[in-house]
């Protein structure tokens, strides 16, 4: 039988509980039963951005300049993911990382090591990632790699769009002297 772990991620919220992601792992552990996979393990970070490095990666993420530049710009303290950490640590023992899509595992950040660090890793262990709504991707094959980094790429993009949109879009309520709120308008 074909041994599994189970990652499961959520960007913001809660540090003790999410729904989101005891969703994430409920769809992922269904998966393995329908798979056939043995489960060796389940492990979830809270409250923490896919932009940061598991924990055991500390030398590469000191040496990624554009990670410790992103990683400057944010409010978040957390640098390291110590589920994934223990994700990585599980590699040699298993055939497949089971998550609910690729963005549970990394977002990217231009320039970083980031995405090429995981990947690296995955192709060295043979490990497949398999995911609720993306199935089985295997980094080592040229096709899924270019694919999943063009998809990175643009979802990265769209994110940024969208973000620059609603900022702007709330800079101009704002200087129009009009903010909507929960009971109505507010008239500056």
């Amino acid at each position: 039988m074909k041994k599994c772990v189970v990652y499961a991620r959520q960007s913001v919220g809660n540090e003790d509980l999410s729904e989101s992601v005891e969703n994430q792992k409920e769809k992922c552990l269904k998966l393995a039963e329908k798979e056939g996979l043995e489960v060796v393990g389940i492990f979830e970070d809270l409250n923490t951005s896919g932009k940061t490095y598991p924990t055991g990666s500390e030398d590469i993420a000191v040496l990624d300049i554009a990670f410790q530049k992103w990683y400057k710009e944010q409010t978040t303290k957390k640098m390291y993911r110590d589920g994934f950490g223990k994700v990585i640590q599980s590699l040699m023992e298993v055939d497949y990382i089971l998550c609910y899509d690729l963005t549970r595992l990394y977002r990217p950040v231009t320039g970083s090591f980031l995405e090429s660090h995981i990947n690296q890793l995955l192709v060295i262990h043979n490990v497949k990632v398999m995911t609720v709504n993306n199935g089985i991707m295997d980094m080592g094959n040229f096709n899924d790699s270019l694919i999943i980094a063009l998809q990175n790429r643009i979802n990265h993009e769209q994110i940024a769009i969208q973000r620059r949109k609603a900022k702007e879009a709330f800079k101009n309520l704002k200087n129009s002297g009009t903010m909507k709120v929960g009971l109505g308008r507010l008239h500056g």
